[in-house]
């Protein structure tokens, strides 16, 4: 409760990790620096409290955790310990609200699919590929599938 109160709300970090310059956005970060810990708080809707769990793989959430401790490291350095809680808030009535951490495996995991997607994106742009032409400011017409 205290990280959140005084607490950073919706404050940016810019970082260079492999190479590349990266942004993440914190939901709530809080820094102690007289104990070198930092707390990172990101809200998440669900369905329901129970079915959240499922949620941090089916969203990739894991992924997120391991991404907002690299950017911690990047920015502070590796002398903070970083506690990352997800805090699931239900949409529908009686709106319950827990918060999650991830366990050591879980975070490694996120670790290794960080990496994997660096090397895609190295392997990418070392083909030649244009995220430029990828992305252009368009608008792409949609046309009705043909089984609706």
């Amino acid at each position: 409760l205290n990280a959140y109160q005084n607490g950073l709300h919706e404050v940016s970090g810019y970082f260079e990790f492999l190479g590349k310059q990266c942004k993440a956005r914190f939901d709530v970060l809080h820094i102690d620096d007289d104990i070198k810990v930092v707390t990172i708080i990101d809200l998440k809707t669900t369905a329901e409290i129970p079915g959240f769990t499922k949620d941090i793989t089916n969203f990739k959430y894991y992924v997120q955790d391991a991404f907002y401790r690299e950017a911690v490291k990047a920015i502070l350095g590796e002398e903070y310990t970083v506690l990352f809680y997800f805090v699931a808030i239900e949409k529908k009535y009686p709106c319950g609200v827990k918060a999650f951490d991830l366990d050591d495996d879980f975070q490694l995991e996120g670790s290794k699919y960080i990496l994997r997607a660096m090397k895609n994106y190295d392997e990418w742009k070392s083909a030649g590929a244009d995220i430029k032409e990828l992305y252009k400011p368009e608008i792409v017409t949609v046309a009705k599938p043909s089984w609706l």
